[in-house]
């Protein structure tokens, strides 16, 4: 069964941070990831991001709003859920995809306010229903 890990936000490290760095560690283990969130101005922050990277920290992505992304090794998306292809999971988002048992890893980034908080315990009590190993890691200052 897949692996579940709920980071935190810690108040020092925003949610684009945040993203960045176990999207880095994500690609870099499984090599295509999903990262997929509730408001597209989430994801066109960490679009401009991943643009900051060094050369050695180049991520091959695209969102899904673009031509080629059918293609892409790390695909950023609202909503455009790929039937198969993608290994890990990273959600900056409040919604659980359906089909999340076949992904090997999720890391679940939750915004440091109640409302997330508490969308975030739903998703952890679902996926402990559904039996994923889920975790609680902890967030890295940058």
């Amino acid at each position: 069964m897949s692996e579940v890990e709920f980071i935190l936000q810690n108040g020092k490290s925003s949610i684009i941070d945040l993203a960045y760095m176990n999207l880095l560690q994500l690609y870099k283990k499984y090599d295509r990831v999903l990262v997929l969130g509730s408001e597209t101005v989430l994801l066109e922050q960490l679009d401009e991001r991943l643009w900051q990277n060094s050369h050695d920290k180049f991520v091959p992505y695209s969102m899904d709003t673009e031509s080629y992304q059918s293609t892409a090794t790390v695909l950023l998306s609202t909503n455009a859920i790929p039937s198969s292809g993608y290994n890990a999971l990273l959600n900056i988002g409040a919604t659980i995809p359906t089909n999340s048992n076949r992904f090997r890893a999720i890391i679940e980034i939750v915004a440091d306010d109640e409302e997330q908080k508490e969308q975030a315990r739903e998703r952890y009590k679902l996926y402990r229903r559904s039996g994923f190993n889920v975790t609680m890691g902890e967030s890295s200052e940058t």
